[in-house]
């Protein structure tokens, strides 16, 4: 699915100004990411003072691009026809709610979390990624679970239905609020990354801006090497 290239036609409209007076950038997500990470840094995207208004479409069908319209796209990158640049990388470790780490124990194995449902967000890959890296095979089960999105995943975990694998930095913010813990210290690096991507060509300034603040955001986000 996230091979697919994120853009084929233009969308013809271009950069507007509403009654606000600002210029109107469009941004392309899913509606986990527009939850978990551009949502609360709405503010801060859009400058201080504002300079820009930025309204998001969620977007689960890669719509057009444009001087007015950017997508934020999970995958490896590399999509024809556009350009992309990668935001963060992600870290998979496992989490679960205080009821399910306390089951476990302070020091549980590897293979001692297959006894729980594993909590997927949209595919397999994840834990089959994490789950070589500590030489185990996954095998799908009945018990596990699959949500359409990494926002649902953590609230299914956090409910207390199983054991989903949290994707710091992205959604990390959330973990505590929603009283998940980890329950495994090996943390493996995703293959797949969230990415800004724009039509190929020159960029409206707005969007360059946008861009810019995306970038920074994205470093503050990534964890301090300790």
């Amino acid at each position: 699915m996230h091979s697919r290239s994120p853009q084929k036609l233009h969308d013809s409209r271009g950069m507007g100004r509403s009654d606000h007076g600002l210029d109107t950038v469009r941004v392309g997500v899913v509606q986990s990411f527009a939850r978990l990470w551009l949502t609360p840094r709405l503010a801060a995207l859009e400058g201080t003072p504002p300079d820009l208004r930025i309204e998001m479409d969620i977007d689960n069908a890669h719509m057009a691009l444009s001087d007015a319209r950017i997508a934020i796209r999970l995958g490896r990158g590399g999509w024809p026809n556009v350009v992309s640049e990668p935001l963060f990388d992600e870290g998979l470790q496992p989490f679960a709610c205080q009821r399910i780490a306390l089951e476990l124990g302070p020091d549980p194995a590897a293979r001692d979390l297959l006894r729980y449902p594993l909590i997927h967000d949209a595919s397999e890959a994840g834990w089959r990624l994490w789950l070589a890296a500590q030489d185990l095979v996954y095998h799908p089960e009945g018990k596990d679970r699959t949500f359409g999105g990494h926002d649902l995943a953590l609230i299914a975990a956090a409910s207390g239905m199983g054991i989903v694998l949290g994707r710091k930095p992205y959604g990390i913010e959330q973990h505590e609020r929603m009283g998940l813990v980890s329950v495994h210290p090996a943390v493996v690096d995703n293959v797949e990354r969230f990415h800004v991507v724009t039509r190929s060509g020159a960029r409206h300034g707005a969007i360059d801006r946008l861009i810019h603040r995306l970038r920074s955001q994205a470093r503050q986000s990534q964890p301090r090497a300790e």
